[in-house]
């Protein structure tokens, strides 16, 4: 087939019957050739790659120790999204909308959000202003999460569009 298309089966004159063992979808048919000519008819049609869905994955981030409690202690979290990779291998460039849950130690959902971002090459960058956006509501929450120094966040890949 021609770059971009892929073979979708064979199309026989009326008449014409495939020998036992073959079908009108196998690559290579055999058919008894009758006393006069025939047209046989290999069809092709674009073919379709559609996006690769994005690997859902745990994602660690470490607050930095010190400073006061409550909102300013907040935009001192940051870290890096790295290796963010399709299911297929290949790593996620372009803009992906993905969700992200932050969890407790214990694994109980304490906030979450939806970003569209732009990945280079896998990577990007997560900030204090996105941390700021997911758990603002629990920023000034005493009882989460001061005895965990780490955040711990799980991000579900919604969508992608390569570049």
């Amino acid at each position: 087939a021609s770059e971009g298309y892929v073979f979708t089966g064979w199309e026989l004159p009326d008449g014409v019957s495939l020998l036992d063992g073959y079908s009108l979808t196998d690559s290579t048919i055999k058919f008894i050739m009758p006393a006069n000519h025939v047209n046989v008819t290999a069809n092709f049609e674009e073919e379709v790659i559609p996006d690769p869905e994005i690997a859902s994955f745990d994602y660690k981030i470490t607050q930095k120790k010190g400073g006061v409690w409550g909102y300013l202690k907040w935009t001192e979290v940051k870290g890096y999204i790295e290796n963010l990779k399709y299911d297929n291998g290949e790593s996620v460039s372009g803009e992906v909308s993905f969700d992200v849950i932050i969890k407790d130690r214990q694994g109980n959902v304490k906030a979450s959000q939806t970003f569209t971002r732009t990945f280079d090459n896998g990577e990007f960058r997560f900030t204090s202003n996105d941390a700021m956006l997911i758990i603002d509501d629990y920023a000034f929450n005493p009882n989460w999460p001061e005895y965990d120094e780490n955040v711990y966040i799980t991000i579900n890949g919604i969508s992608g569009n390569r570049i």
